[in-house]
């Protein structure tokens, strides 16, 4: 028999889990990254509030090899920009030890499609991503 204590916990579990499942099925379309840091560049203000806080899907190119999530329970990173602009504004791409088989693939000159929740306080980030495509690196 399940203890009253324990059939509430199951209960909120089930019920953030919904959220989350609601919050990503209303993804919005696929913004290219160089739209993205432009909107930013432009008005920082106006894309925290378009975007802070809410799940994005953005298109782009890997700039560098992923860093890996270690053990202390640090986040990994990618860094994703256009494909001709190594020094143009980037995103960042937080993800998680979850996430490490997806992104461990992921090849530095690769055009990448990932999901994840943006927060425009310290630049261009998505924190919670996850790789939706991955088509490889472009010549």
């Amino acid at each position: 028999m399940i203890s009253m204590s324990k059939a509430l916990f199951i209960a909120a579990s089930l019920i953030v889990l919904g959220a989350c499942r609601a919050l990503w099925s209303g993804m919005q379309q696929t913004v290219l990254v160089g739209d993205l840091t432009k909107e930013y560049v432009e008005s920082k203000d106006v894309a925290r509030n378009r975007y802070d806080g809410k799940p994005i899907r953005v298109e782009g190119y890997v700039l560098a090899s992923a860093w890996m999530p270690r053990q202390d329970g640090t986040e990994g990173l990618i860094l994703l920009g256009e494909k001709e602009g190594k020094d143009s504004p980037h995103v960042s791409c937080w993800f998680t030890r979850g996430e490490i088989e997806k992104f461990s693939r992921v090849q530095r000159g690769s055009r990448v499609t990932v999901e994840g929740i943006f927060n425009g306080e310290r630049g261009t980030e998505l924190r919670f991503c996850r790789l939706v495509r991955d088509e490889g690196p472009m010549e």
